[in-house]
């Protein structure tokens, strides 16, 4: 949207950003069980997911066939400045 707006030459009537929503803060883990609690919160019925995003089945898919390769899990959570996911 900002893209077209600004082709079109109507910036100034693009709607202005929440700074709440913008990138306050970033984690780079590679442990899934300390991303747990943030991918968790996700994972509410409020966001739209498939199944295979979510942390049960990743988590198992990497005790399982992760392990096995020695495939390291590497997972970055980007916070927005109230600390939200």
């Amino acid at each position: 949207m900002t893209m077209a707006a600004a082709i079109e030459r109507e910036t100034a009537t693009a709607p202005a950003r929440s700074r709440a929503n913008r990138i306050a803060h970033i984690d780079i883990v590679s442990d899934l069980g300390q991303a747990e609690p943030a991918w968790r919160a996700l994972e509410d019925r409020a966001q739209f997911s498939t199944p295979y995003q979510r942390f049960d089945l990743l988590s198992q898919w990497q005790w399982l066939a992760g392990t096995h390769q020695n495939a390291t899990p590497l997972v970055v959570i980007a916070y927005d400045s109230e600390r939200r996911p």
